[in-house]
């Protein structure tokens, strides 16, 4: 299942506590954790290769229609467009039709939603790794707290 990043934080803020009266159960848990959140970085990592080429391939539509080469009855049929009846200046024209595109911002948004949860969960696996070392230390601290 593919959580997004709002899902990712909360669960996030459960599974980083760590038990200070149990760490040994903590240390169990740190593969399971891992795989948890290294398994939602491919996942969103696949789906913004798939986001990736689906805006290209609508790109290259949109280009079309934006640079009137797409008017045949057939084609705006087909996309369900309606006839584009302005007549474009140049390359710069064309790119503020397409930068304003909401079919193309709507993919743009999501892949940055997805790239926010891969950055998200690369910060995580990294916490993970560190966190024997994390868990060491505090029972090293506790030791000497307690005089030992």
């Amino acid at each position: 299942m593919l959580l997004n990043l709002e899902q990712l934080i909360q669960n996030w803020e459960t599974d980083s506590a760590i038990d200070k009266t149990n760490p040994d159960n903590d240390l169990l848990k740190i593969p399971n954790l891992h795989s948890k959140y290294a398994a939602q970085f491919v996942r969103h990592t696949s789906t913004v290769r798939k986001l990736r080429v689906t805006y290209n391939e609508l790109l290259r539509i949109k280009t079309h229609y934006y640079s009137g080469n797409l008017n045949n009855k057939q084609d705006l049929a087909r996309y369900n467009y309606e006839p584009f009846n302005y007549v474009p200046k140049g390359k710069n024209d064309i790119d503020s039709y397409l930068n304003a595109d909401p079919e193309l911002n709507k993919i743009k948004l999501e892949i940055g939603e997805h790239d926010d949860a891969i950055s998200f969960c690369e910060m995580i696996v990294k916490e993970i790794g560190a966190r024997t070392f994390q868990i060491r230390s505090w029972l090293d601290y506790s030791k000497y707290k307690m005089g030992h």
